[in-house]
């Protein structure tokens, strides 16, 4: 479910979402150089990075990093992967419009989730999306946080 950027509460979503405001210029997207992890150890753990490709007005995302929280929680290593290869099936097309949108819109997108992977682990998280850019003009990253809230293991059925 999208909700208003006004709405993060977490410190940790809201640290990102200042960077990207503050990095922000009035005519364009913040640039990816501009993002130094570095200075954003607390993030490390939720953090993910995107490449953003687009073929025919199709896009493609590819993890280029996941944090350890992430993989933690989602139970596999996410860097490297498309966004379909991870193990969320149950929210796959929530999620991919979500990404999606970000980059159609050229604004950060804030959501909530709660949805049993396909590895049954049940998460509920809040994540932040933002779009950045090489050029200033078009989004080719997306850099991100999730904070769980809840994540634990379902029980299998016989």
């Amino acid at each position: 479910m999208i909700k208003p950027l006004d709405d993060i509460t977490s410190p940790i979503l809201r640290e990102l979402i200042q960077w990207w405001q503050q990095a922000c210029p009035p005519d364009g997207l913040p640039l990816r150089r501009a993002f130094d992890p570095v200075r954003f150890p607390k993030l490390w753990p939720h953090l993910f990075i995107c490449d953003v490709q687009s073929t025919d007005g199709e896009y493609q995302f590819i993890y280029r990093y996941t944090g350890t929280q992430i993989d933690r929680n989602f139970k596999t290593n996410g860097t490297g992967k498309k966004i379909t290869e991870m193990p969320i099936e149950n929210a796959l097309n929530s999620i991919f419009e979500q990404f999606s949108r970000t980059v159609a819109e050229l604004q950060p997108t804030y959501c909530e989730h709660s949805f049993v992977t396909d590895n049954n682990r049940f998460v509920h998280f809040v994540r932040l999306i933002t779009p950045v850019s090489t050029d200033g003009d078009r989004v080719d990253y997306l850099i991100g946080a999730c904070e769980f809230l809840r994540a634990w293991e379902e029980p299998v059925e016989d």
